[in-house]
């Protein structure tokens, strides 16, 4: 039976290279002789060997890897393969636009083999053509993985690439016709890059095409109080808007939509279960994307729960009468204090309070309104 034995630099402690190399040339003689006598084989990891050099128990595995990096010529190469192949100037035409777009194959024939080009397996327009990429989708051509550039070294290269195109005027709408196809994320570090990307980065149109763009939306209505909500279009920025009706809670709306019962709770910055009781709605949280394809949201400030998000209706538009109404929240707290007024027969001004110190739950404004009544027939002030 053969075995493999490495020997690495890791095998001697940190001494004199001179004499670590003395020894290392040593500790080979040692070990060449031991294999021989014990059918072992020792593979010197330091060593490179040319392909008719390579150790028999090496051949095996040195012709699947070459068998794997050379690929078999078959199908469209994806960004997680690693094939190295080439293949002949066959793209620089498109025989589907008219003749007057053909262009003749570079290489490939036997007086003039080069130039040669990595193969990417797209599909051929005709047997002599390969299909060309639009402009903007070329920048996503076939690279073996370990070759290609990190999603943040391609963000810088684009970005300085185009700042130095982008000076001219007339350059102009090149820049912003590919902005309109960048992510929020790369359209915000685009942005960084000067003023004049800043500002041509910054317009409505294109923010709101980088935003939808992620979760296929039909549509977004209205306008952010700040620009700063484009910046991230994480699916965290949107919610479904839920009319609350007689027997809703916390708990049956998480089972209903399929979230946490804490999701909600934070979303609509609640302390509390009995906070629903003071609202008119509630945001609930989107955890499968495919809900947004193809809708429209509306951009909204929501007060109870203090954060702006892009609302989903599941009705396709706002309730008229709640918007008529005003802020559904503002409405949801003026029915609660009415409520506590003649509960407690008391001012609007005491029921404000009792609602406020019970972070707006009506049982534990109740409580406090009560052990303060008790509380003063017992001192004897009622």
């Amino acid at each position: 039976m053969l075995h493999r034995i490495n020997v690495t630099r890791k095998s001697f402690p940190k001494m004199d290279l001179q004499i670590a190399y003395t020894r290392y040339q040593q500790g080979l003689q040692v070990c060449s002789s031991a294999c021989e006598t014990s059918g072992f084989i020792m593979v010197d990891q330091w060593e490179t060997y040319l392909p008719q050099e390579t150790p028999a128990p090496l051949r095996k595995y040195r012709e699947e890897e070459l068998f794997q990096l050379r690929g078999n010529r078959e199908g469209e190469l994806q960004e997680w393969d690693r094939v190295y192949d080439y293949d002949v100037y066959n793209d620089l035409g498109s025989s589907k636009k008219g003749p007057e777009y053909f262009r003749p194959v570079l290489g490939g024939s036997s007086e003039h083999p080069y130039p040669r080009r990595g193969r990417t397996g797209r599909k051929k327009e005709d047997p002599n053509t390969e299909s060309r990429l639009p402009l903007l989708e070329s920048l996503n051509i076939y690279v073996p993985r370990d070759e290609r550039f990190s999603h943040l070294k391609m963000a810088d290269v684009l970005a300085y690439g185009l700042k130095t195109i982008a000076q001219p005027s007339l350059a102009r709408d090149t820049v912003i016709m590919i902005f309109r196809k960048l992510g929020a994320r790369d359209l915000a570090r685009a942005s960084c890059v000067c003023k004049l990307w800043r500002d041509m980065a910054s317009g409505d149109e294109i923010v709101r095409s980088a935003f939808m763009e992620p979760w296929k939306l039909k549509e977004i209505v209205g306008k952010p109080k700040s620009g700063r909500f484009w910046r991230d279009s994480g699916i965290c920025k949107f919610a479904i808007s839920h009319k609350i009706v007689k027997g809703d809670s916390v708990a049956s709306l998480a089972v209903k939509y399929s979230v946490q019962v804490m999701e909600i709770k934070v979303l609509n910055n609640m302390t509390s279960d009995h906070g629903i009781y003071s609202r008119e709605r509630l945001l609930i949280p989107i955890i499968n994307p495919d809900l947004l394809i193809n809708e429209t949201c509306y951009i909204e400030f929501d007060t109870c729960a203090d954060r702006e998000v892009a609302v989903l209706y599941p009705e396709g538009k706002p309730d008229e009468k709640l918007m008529s109404k005003g802020s559904s929240s503002d409405h949801g707290k003026r029915r609660v204090i009415d409520s506590l007024k003649r509960s407690m027969q008391v001012d609007d001004g005491t029921a404000q309070y009792y609602w406020s110190i019970s972070n707006g739950d009506p049982r534990a404004a109740l409580t406090e309104f009560s052990s303060d009544l008790r509380w003063e027939r017992d001192g004897g002030l009622g």
